[in-house]
């Protein structure tokens, strides 16, 4: 990374800072040159790598709110990417609670997921997509299971598990039968939307 970096500034004196980690196993660092600060990107997922970068790409040139990427490595490995800060909308909505200023950002990520999964959306090329290109009813299960998992369980909700299992039989596939329409945004979610100068941008 010290050598891509060095190639990209002209210069070694930049500074790394490692980032911490989400729900992946892609390594994230702010870099800061020259009163200037970045976010690089590195992981050996190449094809999760292209997906991403195809997607940003596509979004940012229909004037989505995403992070500009800047510079790819020749490998696909690591690139950088325009850094928006370090607040999330989930930290202001902790901070702050319910005031009308996280319910005016609120609206404005709504508005802009609303485009992105109709106006820009329409003209993905969906084989570009990692893992799964549509959301049949094997995912929306998935889902389920693990709302079930991570949440009726966790909080040890009461329920009837064979019905609650048939019920979401229908719903999956219900909603797996319907013909894609548009894309989607699945993991539309307040720690995946930064706020900067007040504008969210989504960065996952």
């Amino acid at each position: 990374m010290q050598h891509f970096l060095q190639s990209f500034f002209g210069s070694p004196s930049f500074t790394l800072q490692a980032l911490p980690k989400a729900g992946s196993d892609r390594g994230y660092y702010r870099v800061h040159f020259e009163g200037q600060s970045y976010i690089v990107c590195a992981s050996n997922h190449i094809r999760e790598n292209e997906c991403f970068l195809y997607f940003t790409e596509f979004f940012h040139h229909r004037h989505i709110p995403v992070p500009q990427i800047i510079h790819i490595d020749t490998s696909k490995t690591m690139y950088i990417v325009e850094d928006v800060g370090n607040t999330s909308l989930l930290d202001i909505v902790l901070q702050e609670g319910h005031t009308e200023n996280v319910k005016t950002l609120y609206k404005k990520s709504l508005q802009q997921v609303v485009n992105m999964q109709t106006v820009a959306g329409s003209a993905l090329d969906y084989t570009r997509c990692v893992g799964a290109k549509q959301f049949d009813d094997k995912a929306v299960l998935a889902d389920l299971n693990y709302f079930k998992y991570y949440f009726l369980d966790v909080q040890q909700v009461i329920y009837n598990k064979a019905d609650l299992q048939e019920e979401w039989k229908l719903l999956s596939e219900t909603i797996g039968g319907s013909n894609p329409l548009t894309f989607m945004y699945r993991d539309f979610q307040g720690r995946n939307i930064f706020i900067q100068k007040n504008e969210p941008y989504f960065i996952d």
